[in-house]
């Protein structure tokens, strides 16, 4: 039987609830009633005759039946008796027996005509079941009530651990139902494809967490794009073809423009997946990402801009929140939070959660930083409003007083360790990872432990990395398991990482303290990016130096990591000098560390095997080569070595975009394609590589057209631009298409089939009702008066 968690409502919002089902139940024409002291009145009927008529009480009760029980006797009573109503209800979430209601209609005898008067848990579970379109329009008691729940669990379970059934219960007891989700809902539905920008902290992850979970709940399939996006093809073939699912990618154009850069080398493959998505009948796809990270793609990205996906149609720009989300987004962080209730008291004395909500600076994130037990610890009494404006005003500096005042030195040294690797670009996954393997982490913090221990005397504790990390969990780091059941850690909210950047940036002892702890060659490119990069003139010159000269002294005890996992096979030396010259490339922005740097560059470049790269490492080495300048001692060794390198890069081409970089490769050169492809060897490996490209292109040319096949010519059309463009890719290399199976490829395309497809593709997502209906924000004095209330207790 449907069981519901009414804790995930605030006090306002289940007195809303209560009036709803009574209302439809009873007939009652039941009013909110604007709280005060001593009224006892939540909700009220009042007739011509008695304007109390019908007073009910609504208790959101969570502890027990006495506690209930004696707060109706010493406080209530007296308050019904004053207002002498006609008919007196008490409504409330506990469940209640037979003889504990008949003690509460014993209680209020003469003013009620029954115990069924008195309503509890199980009778509320009943109207909701009963009326199932009030069910539906509360979305926090849908999402949470158990079977819901467990559909969404079950469906999310091959997903991501953190889809767990306290997080889930949390993000939704947190969420205020707002005009955005309702525009979010309807984008979605029409066009299958939704993008949600917005400034950090305005709630985009939320947003999209709550759309998830919706779907979710309509037995859709979450699939959390955090792998092989080329392997996620797989969606759309055999089986999966079928499967009505829903893709997440969160953050999916990474954390800044230096990420930008890195992910162009999948940018072909993302674009592909979006309209393969956009195309399919019964997949669904949502994305985040920052708004200044989305401008700079748009600048970068050549085809993300020139594709079928139309961002304009089918993007969400998460602004500014109106009057009245703002108050209720505070009211319910505060009704739902741990701190102490004189801490609340402060926000609510003299209306001062005014000077929050007005804020310029107000974001559901700072929101729920300032109403999280764990980051007020130090905050004497009184204080607490504040550190709330303090901190409102400079919103970097939130995670100042908790970061220096708050943690051990251990933890310090750990929290820089986890910033230090970044948001690591997984080339074999094609996708950001803000999260660090828990082995590697623990390696990085010993690797910073030494460093204190022996430059500045620390005196290290037994432990201390588990003691450091059990402190830290559920404050400033959070703990998943992936899919190949390895921990991994990351920051609990990208505003940590902001501050860090800002910190850092403003102490360069501190900076310099991270970079001299640094394990993995990775850590040190991040900090390069994050600390010197951005510095001018004999400044950068001296620090770019100092790093080169430090990370060149430190040899091989500075480990790569391009060589771990299993996508990534390959000899660790040739791991280590593949990262060692995409360091030094890096570090070139200034003519002396440029020619400090060239033969160093082409000493690691001299010392890979190219026959046992591996993709990540290919991909590193195509952006040097790319970039290197004609006159530069880079560009003589690949001339020199030509051959070696251009044969071995080609096995790792996967997209249309690093084909086209080959192309450009050889343009640079100053070589001929035509003359490379007179080797019978070379054709050999070149084939084998278009094949499976040409292969995944020619099923998505087919499935983006066939639901608009409506005669026999339509097909023949298709068939016709499908061995063009095969035979057009094949060209470009001097190449034949000779292994085209046009049976094989057209075998499943029929016009009844488009047909379907077409049908299909007009198929809505029931979202809850009151979520369509999601009324225009109140105009400023309405909403002001609405606030106020919410306020008053």
């Amino acid at each position: 039987m449907v069981k519901y968690d009414y804790t995930a409502l605030n006090d306002k919002e289940f007195e809303e609830l209560v009036g709803d089902l009574m209302n439809r139940e009873y007939n009652l024409g039941l009013q909110s009633f604007k709280k005060g002291k001593d009224k006892g009145i939540d909700l009220r009927y009042a007739s011509e005759s008695n304007k109390n008529a019908i007073i009910v009480q609504v208790k959101q009760y969570t502890t027990t039946f006495k506690v209930l029980l004696a707060n109706l006797k010493s406080k209530e009573l007296k308050k019904v008796k004053k207002l002498s109503p006609a008919q007196y209800w008490v409504v409330t979430c506990l469940p209640l027996s037979a003889q504990e209601k008949d003690l509460i209609a014993t209680l209020f005898d003469g003013y009620m005509t029954s115990a069924d008067c008195v309503l509890g848990y199980d009778d509320l579970n009943r109207l909701l079941r009963k009326y199932k379109d009030i069910e539906k329009s509360w979305i926090k008691l849908w999402l949470t009530n158990t079977t819901v729940l467990n559909r969404v669990l079950n469906n999310a379970i091959a997903g991501r651990s953190e889809f767990y059934r306290e997080r889930i219960i949390s993000r939704i007891k947190l969420y205020v139902k707002s005009r955005s989700l309702a525009d979010a809902g309807e984008m979605l539905k029409k066009n299958r494809f939704l993008l949600i920008s917005g400034q950090p902290g305005v709630g985009k992850t939320t947003l999209a967490d709550i759309l998830t979970y919706e779907f979710l709940a309509q037995k859709f399939q979450l699939v959390y794009v955090d792998k092989n996006i080329e392997e996620a093809g797989d969606l759309f073939e055999g089986e999966n073809r079928d499967l009505k699912q829903l893709i997440y990618f969160d953050d999916f154009l990474g954390a800044n423009r230096l990420e930008i850069e890195t992910l162009q080398s999948s940018e072909s493959a993302i674009v592909r997946f979006i309209e393969r998505v956009q195309a399919s009948k019964n997949k669904y796809m949502i994305l985040t990402t920052r708004t200044t990270v989305l401008r700079d793609a748009r600048e970068n990205y050549e085809k993300l801009n020139r594709s079928n996906i139309d961002l304009s149609n089918r993007q969400l720009v998460l602004t500014d929140y109106s009057t009245e989300d703002k108050g209720r987004i505070l009211y319910n962080h505060l009704f739902h939070s741990s701190i102490e209730a004189n801490r609340k008291k402060e926000i609510f004395r003299n209306k001062n959660y005014w000077k929050i909500i007005d804020h310029k600076n107000y974001t559901p994130r700072l929101i729920e930083f300032f109403t999280t037990r764990y980051n007020l610890e130090g905050i004497p009494d009184g204080a607490y409003l504040d550190f709330v404006m303090r901190n409102l005003h400079n919103p970097k500096e939130i995670w100042r007083h908790s970061y220096t005042k708050q943690l051990h030195a251990e933890d310090r040294f750990l929290v820089g360790t986890l910033y230090s690797f970044g948001n690591m670009f997984r080339y074999e996954h094609y996708h950001f990872d803000p999260s660090v393997d828990l082995i590697p982490l623990r390696q990085g913090y010993e690797s910073r432990l030494r460093y204190e221990v022996k430059e500045n005397g620390f005196i290290r504790s037994n432990d201390s990395f588990n003691a450091s990390l059990k402190r830290l969990l559920d404050g400033y780091v959070h703990s998943t398991v992936d899919r190949d059941k390895n921990t991994r850690l990351s920051f609990i909210n990208p505003s940590i990482n902001d501050f860090l950047t800002h910190y850092f940036k403003g102490s360069r002892e501190e900076a310099w303290r991270v970079i001299y702890g640094c394990y993995f060659i990775h850590q040190i490119k991040y900090c390069y990016e994050q600390f010197i990069n951005y510095l001018d003139g004999d400044q950068y010159d001296s620090e770019s130096l100092s790093l080169v000269q430090y990370a060149t002294a430190r040899g091989n005890t500075l480990l790569p990591t391009v060589h771990i996992g299993a996508y990534n096979e390959m000899p660790e030396e040739s791991a280590y000098h593949c990262e060692m010259a995409v360091l030094l490339f890096k570090i070139r922005y200034s003519d002396e560390v440029l020619i400090h740097n060239a033969p160093l560059i082409v000493e690691h470049l001299g010392q890979i095997i190219y026959e046992q790269i591996n993709g990540t490492c290919y991909d590193m080495l195509v952006e040097i080569f790319d970039e290197a300048d004609e006159d530069s001692l880079v560009y003589q060794f690949i001339l020199n070595n030509w051959e070696r390198i251009i044969i071995n890069l080609w096995p790792h081409t996967r997209h249309e975009d690093e084909l086209e970089k080959i192309e450009r490769l050889f343009a640079k050169y100053g070589k001929s394609m035509a003359v490379f492809m007179f080797s019978a060897k070379n054709q050999e490996i070149v084939k084998e590589v278009l094949a499976e490209f040409v292969h995944d292109e020619t099923s998505t040319w087919i499935s983006q057209d066939e639901d608009e096949l409506e005669d026999e010519g339509d097909i023949g059309d298709l068939k016709e631009t499908v061995r063009k463009r095969r035979a057009d890719i094949y060209g470009r290399f001097h190449l034949k298409d000779t292994d085209y199976d046009e049976y094989h490829y057209f075998a499943d395309v029929s016009l009844e089939r488009s047909a379907e497809r077409r049908a299909s593709r007009g198929a809505v997502v029931n979202l809850p009702d009151k979520v369509k209906d999601q009324p225009k924000p109140a105009a400023d004095e309405e909403a002001k008066r609405i606030v106020d209330e919410l306020f008053v207790t």
